[in-house]
């Protein structure tokens, strides 16, 4: 199913994941006749606050680093835009010692992407997600 999205949904997917070691490595082509991408803030349709500014910093990060002819900082600059929504989040637990102590939850983020040169929709996909397992620090919320 990856294979078959292009280079925003394959970075974000990358992205959702970053901080545990993956790293973005696709490098991919935009669509003809664009050459310079805006990416705006996220929308967040789950209870979880400021996880569409982190999605989005993140995406903008990767763009910086592997992209960074492409980004441009301005809406009015951009010959594409990439707007996005923050669809769900869910956080299951993996194993446990004991019936109300976890020690591995999977983190799972659904977003829909959606491409848009001038005025519409060029690339669009929804429900893609990612999910990563992390181990759980009794008694420290920050290390979990």
């Amino acid at each position: 199913m990856i294979l078959k999205l292009k280079i925003p949904a394959v970075c974000l997917l990358v992205i959702m994941v970053s901080g545990c070691g993956y790293r973005f490595t696709g490098g991919g082509r935009f669509p003809s006749d664009v050459t310079s991408i805006f990416v705006s803030n996220f929308k967040n349709r789950t209870s979880e606050s400021g996880l569409e500014t982190i999605i989005s910093n993140e995406l903008i990060d990767e763009f910086t680093k592997n992209r960074k002819d492409a980004l441009v900082s301005k809406q009015d600059e951009a010959e594409a835009i990439l707007t996005g929504v923050v669809k769900s989040i869910d956080i299951s637990t993996i194993s446990h010692d004991e019936i109300n102590i976890s020690n591995e939850r999977r983190v799972t983020i659904t977003v829909d992407l959606k491409l848009i040169h001038k005025g519409r929709s060029i690339w669009n996909a929804a429900g893609i997600s990612a999910d990563e397992a992390y181990i759980v620090v009794t008694g420290d919320k920050v290390r979990t």
